[in-house]
């Protein structure tokens, strides 16, 4: 686990009501952790994700969108993406 700095306590603050209901705590993993996982749920919500998700199921595989990765992965890889998300609407 790691530490969050101030920074991104504030910057999540929106998603929890206040920076008091922040966990000040994270779990963080490596991508190659992550690509070695036997199971890899990707969920993805929200227009402002639209760009970003179509590149990384879509496009070029690479450093440019780390998440692209996922799909060279050993495991299964189940991905759940809303409307708007997929239509950016």
């Amino acid at each position: 686990t790691v530490d969050l700095t101030p920074d991104t306590i504030a910057a999540n603050a929106r998603y929890w009501g206040s920076e008091g209901d922040v966990p000040t705590r994270a779990v963080t993993l490596g991508l190659r952790t992550l690509l070695d996982a036997r199971r890899i749920l990707l969920l993805v919500g929200g227009a402002s994700k639209h760009a970003i998700v179509r590149r990384a199921l879509e496009g070029p595989v690479g450093q440019d969108v780390p998440a692209s990765f996922v799909r060279q992965a050993r495991g299964s890889v189940t991905v759940v993406v809303d409307r708007a998300a997929w239509e950016g609407e």
